[in-house]
């Protein structure tokens, strides 16, 4: 199923240029420009009607939140991808249509997958709509991957889970952390 899958989903490339550069930009630069506006949102975003946050801390929090399961994330995937060394299907399959060269024996998890599934998990247990415009941000990016040859759907799947993991982990250890060391102080908390 994970061959067929990556069949249907990879037979998209080359048959448009103009498809294949935008399957390639959000494979790899819209990734980067979404870590961008994660910051800039976190630092400079208008107070909701449905969220309080007057405390300088929150936001500083929160930033370390998202910090925190990006870097986890990376971490590991990386661990994960040296352990594994799976092949990646340019490898594997013949006639790919490979639309770039990337890595060979690190396929899985997508370290793409696991870093943007993090970072919209992170950003959706602050912001809810904000989140799903990042997990669907992920979901872009894991989908263009598949697309353009250089991961499988299970590379993407493990990463989604990976990141998505380690992000909510993140969050609700700090939060006991915070409670129980600074009990006075409630940065995480979303009132109504």
């Amino acid at each position: 199923m994970n061959i067929e899958i990556f069949n249907f989903l990879h037979s998209f490339a080359g048959k448009s240029q103009f498809f294949d550069s935008l399957v390639v930009f959000i494979a790899n630069p819209f990734g980067y420009i979404l870590i961008g506006i994660s910051y800039l949102y976190l630092i400079f975003y208008t107070i909701e009607d449905t969220y309080v946050f007057k405390k300088i801390g929150s936001r500083i929090t929160q930033i370390t939140i998202l910090s925190l399961s990006v870097g986890l994330a990376l971490l590991f995937s990386h661990i994960i991808k040296i352990l594994v060394q799976a092949p990646r299907p340019f490898i594997v399959l013949s006639d790919i249509n490979e639309l770039f060269l990337y890595g060979s024996y690190d396929s899985f998890p997508s370290g793409h997958a696991t870093l943007f599934s993090a970072l919209a998990v992170a950003i959706f247990m602050y912001h809810r709509k904000m989140g799903m415009f990042f997990i669907c941000g992920a979901i872009l990016i894991g989908l263009s991957r598949i697309i353009v040859g250089i991961h499988f759907p299970i590379d993407i799947l493990a990463g989604f889970i990976l990141g998505g993991t380690l992000s909510w982990a993140t969050y609700y250890t700090t939060n006991i952390f915070i409670s129980k060391f600074f009990p006075k102080i409630d940065f995480l908390s979303k009132k109504p």
